[in-house]
């Protein structure tokens, strides 16, 4: 974690930022180890998220696009009923 965090250092161009990522990987390395754990896990839950968000994302396109489809639907099958007039409009038939 601290190599990454020096690395993110190396690739910035501005000298200030550099030191502040040089900061944060030596705080990181004298911090002690539930200090490390819980940092570890935080980047782990914005892991998750950055994956899960996606996902959550297309299910929610996919059900947004289902319920237009079946609204449509009734649309139609309201627009056909009042057409050729309703089920329950017509007589029954005994016999």
């Amino acid at each position: 974690m601290a190599s990454a965090m020096r690395n993110v250092g190396d690739s910035h161009a501005d000298p200030k930022v550099k030191a502040v990522w040089y900061k944060k990987a030596d705080k990181f390395l004298r911090s002690n180890k539930a200090r490390r754990h819980k940092i570890v896990q935080e980047v782990g839950n914005v892991v998750v998220f950055l994956i899960m968000f996606p996902i959550a994302m297309a299910g929610y396109a996919l059900c947004a696009a289902g319920n237009i489809v079946r609204g449509v639907g009734s649309a139609i099958v309201g627009l056909g009923e009042f057409v050729t007039g309703s089920e329950s409009d017509r007589p029954r038939l005994e016999g």
